[in-house]
């Protein structure tokens, strides 16, 4: 069952769509740097996304669980928002992301 989005919300969404194709690249770039042994090394506490500030605040509009105070609530939403497609440009992997 999707869940309905306020008006708000759905500015948010739009708004980080506009954002992730101007900044892919760069956000690629950057993140093809950061590859080392420990982000290759997904044996333990694995860094899996990687948000631009900017991003991030249109995100936690688009999605409030994110930056709920309760950590289980967060950790659910997160993992939500990890299977959404948006989800791919910040993934570290690149084998994940594509646009």
């Amino acid at each position: 069952m999707q869940q309905e989005h306020s008006k708000v919300e759905e500015q948010a969404l739009e708004r980080l769509k506009v954002m992730q194709r101007r900044d892919y690249k760069a956000m690629d770039y950057r993140m093809n740097l950061a590859k080392d042994e420990n982000i290759n090394d997904l044996s333990f506490a694995r860094w899996a996304l990687s948000v631009p500030d900017d991003h991030f605040t249109a995100l936690s509009i688009a999605y409030p669980q994110l930056t709920n105070t309760d950590a289980q609530i967060q950790l659910k939403a997160w993992r939500k928002f990890m299977k959404n497609p948006l989800c791919l440009p910040y993934m570290i992997n690149k084998k994940q992301r594509s646009i």
